[in-house]
């Protein structure tokens, strides 16, 4: 699943003002994060809103490809940089999203 999700990525390249292919940094860090899925642990995330909870849809993942999955959707999880993160849940909006670790 790692590979279709990178040349989903690999699609949204962009070309700077020379006309040269430019990967935009958001999706360079998205892939240094996939290339490590090995290594992480399964996740879910579940809103506390409503009943919107991504275990019903998908088995556990990894934290690429649940940052994936709700970005399709409308959702996201993004770090603080302190230890937090902001969340959005897709299907009510609401920023009550709670990411929950296997």
């Amino acid at each position: 699943m790692y590979h279709k999700i990178v040349k989903k990525f690999e699609k949204l390249d962009f070309k700077n003002a020379n006309g040269k292919l430019v990967e935009h940094e958001c999706f360079k860090a998205f892939k240094h994060l996939a290339k490590k899925e090995e290594s992480e642990r399964n996740l879910w995330a579940n809103c506390e809103n409503c009943d919107y909870d991504t275990s019903e849809e998908y088995e556990l993942m990894t934290m690429p490809i649940l940052l994936y999955e709700l970005s399709k959707r409308g959702g996201y999880i993004v770090s603080d940089e302190q230890g937090g993160y902001f969340s959005q849940c897709p299907k009510c909006k609401t920023n009550k999203l709670v990411l929950n670790i296997d």
